[in-house]
């Protein structure tokens, strides 16, 4: 009878220890940034908001998570060169806060292979904007980024933004506006999804890309001239 109870007690501890560790598991953990002392700011915006770059000298590390806030005010923009030929960063989060990312920001980082946007590392500040503009070259150059995820955030792609990346597909999703050539070079693009979003684009987006290129349009552009360019 006292073996079975033993057993009977040990039995509910197990189950008990595996259901903490369970609720363990999906608690959400808090964002934490890269250190401030990798990072310059500038004021922007008359002083409401951060842009942000590396500071000169400093190697980041492989993983960079941007902050969110920099004394009591928002960051919210990736400066022009802020990251550019930094090739020690692999892969870098990016807030779901922020609303540009500039020219050739990280424009030559050839080990950068992720990129996204974390959706749960926000301002609280309300009326903040809810779109994300990616400038001409941002991207250019990293020849090993494959993996992109940026939520539905990007609006605007600029020319070249992605020159010579080694990203194998590509989602407008709410993009409304794609710049010349901005994919220029992709040869490992096999695929395109063009959402009805998608109003304005410039020559020849997919320029160079290879003609095995799967495009499906959604948009109003002509999926013909969206073809122009493409190499064997």
């Amino acid at each position: 009878m006292r073996l079975k109870l033993f057993s009977a007690v040990m039995a509910a501890c197990v189950l008990l220890v595996g259901l903490c560790a369970c609720d363990v598991g999906v608690v959400d953990k808090k964002y934490e940034p890269t250190a401030d002392n990798y990072f310059t700011f500038v004021e922007i915006e008359g002083g409401k908001s951060y842009e942000i770059s590396a500071k000169e000298g400093v190697e980041l590390p492989a993983t960079v998570r941007l902050p969110i806030n920099h004394d009591g005010h928002l960051v919210s923009k990736v400066a022009k060169d802020g990251f550019k030929n930094h090739d020690e960063v692999k892969s870098v989060v990016i807030p779901y806060s922020y609303t540009e990312i500039d020219e050739s920001a990280f424009e030559g980082c050839d080990k950068l292979k992720k990129v996204y946007v974390d959706s749960k590392a926000q301002a609280d500040e309300s009326g903040a904007k809810t779109s994300l503009t990616i400038d001409g070259f941002a991207f250019a150059y990293c020849g090993k980024l494959v993996d992109l995820d940026f939520g539905g955030r990007v609006d605007k792609i600029g020319a070249y933004a992605f020159k010579e990346t080694g990203i194998t597909e590509f989602k407008s999703e709410n993009v409304s506006s794609i710049g010349d050539c901005a994919f220029e070079g992709c040869t490992g693009l096999l695929r395109v999804t063009l959402s009805e979003k998608l109003g304005n684009v410039g020559k020849t987006p997919f320029n160079k890309c290879k003609k095995v290129l799967n495009i499906t349009n959604k948009s109003g552009v002509s999926t013909d001239s969206l073809r122009e360019g493409l190499v064997d």
